[in-house]
């Protein structure tokens, strides 16, 4: 994978980040990310989709961006792994939201559909049929296969000292995971599950952003490692939680700081599993100021939920808003 860097020159008088992360009654998860801008105009300087789900009443993701009325395509689409719950409904987004330079992320999944669903092949198989070589009209597409690895590097000039720039790093599996998983009968997909810190640079501070998809233990303790050596932040204004917050994947925590807790971690839902736990949560709950989820599962309210936060980065400050079933349960 090449970082892909570029300047942004337009005039930027204020800048806000819009985060969205949706969850379904049984299970299915898709985060969306907007850096934007409102004066002079309103513009969508970025825009990021991280897998996708849909059920027979709706596609949530696709309502939010019609909502959104982009008028480029979508800079980034990263399916985290070939789960159905991370999966259905990708394809639509595909369709509608990529084109030529859209940069599709993947972890080293599109040519190994061992354990794959019908939909998650069909899906590969779309990706794979517009890499490089195969088309000259094709998607932007990389396997992901390096810790911290840079994907994008925006640098923001004429903008009124709000941003420096924006960098955006891939957390993928340890290459031991691959190799154990092509020797393993069964495949534990959530073990190549990958995800992307996102880190917005001022001249006095930075901004943190964490999502995880399904990452297994292995790769989290892999990061707490190279912690250092990859750069990666040990605070942060918003997590997605891995797995559903499971309690498996809850060393999570040992990237994290206690006696600087991080401002907000979200969830969703996997009821066949009960997930989130109470006990992972409680294990949370010492390094964040805030937990919330698409459903209240503790209360056994469960639906489909979507949690919004939305950084004014001019002011310093966030706003945090729950619909549906969506609520905060630390």
């Amino acid at each position: 994978m090449r970082n892909r860097k570029f300047t942004f020159l337009d005039e930027i008088q204020d800048l806000y980040i819009s985060i969205y992360l949706i969850g379904y009654e049984v299970e299915g998860e898709s985060c969306i990310f907007i850096l934007h801008t409102k004066v002079p105009e309103k513009k969508i300087l970025y825009s990021i989709v991280i897998d996708c789900y849909e059920n027979t009443e709706s596609n949530c993701t696709i309502d939010i961006l019609e909502k959104l009325e982009l008028k480029n395509k979508l800079d980034m689409l990263i399916w985290t792994h070939p789960h159905d719950d991370h999966t259905i409904g990708l394809n639509k987004i595909i369709k509608r939201y990529c084109d030529k330079n859209t940069k599709i992320i993947t972890s080293n999944i599109l040519n190994h559909p061992n354990g794959y669903s019908d939909i998650c092949i069909e899906l590969a198989n779309q990706i794979n049929s517009k890499c490089y070589n195969k088309s000259k009209n094709r998607w932007n597409v990389n396997s992901a296969a390096n810790l911290g690895y840079g994907l994008q590097t925006i640098e923001f000039t004429n903008a009124s000292g709000l941003i420096n720039n924006m960098k955006i790093k891939c957390i993928s599996p340890v290459s031991e995971i691959g190799l154990v998983q092509g020797l393993n009968k069964k495949v534990d997909l959530n073990k190549i599950s990958i995800g992307i810190i996102i880190q917005i640079e001022r001249n006095e501070n930075r901004l943190n952003f964490m999502f995880t998809g399904d990452m297994d233990k292995q790769t989290i303790a892999a990061i707490v490692n190279e912690q250092e050596d990859e750069e990666i932040p040990f605070v942060y204004n918003l997590i997605k939680l891995p797995h559903h917050g499971s309690t498996y994947s809850s060393n999570l925590v040992n990237l994290l700081r206690k006696e600087s807790r991080s401002e907000l971690a979200v969830t969703t839902v996997f009821k066949k599993d009960s997930l989130p736990t109470k006990d992972a949560i409680d294990i949370y709950k010492d390094y964040f100021e805030d937990i919330r989820c698409t459903s209240s599962p503790f209360d056994r309210l469960w639906g489909t939920g979507m949690i919004k936060v939305e950084y004014d980065i001019g002011l310093e400050k966030s706003e945090v808003n729950t619909y549906g079933t969506a609520n905060k349960i630390c």
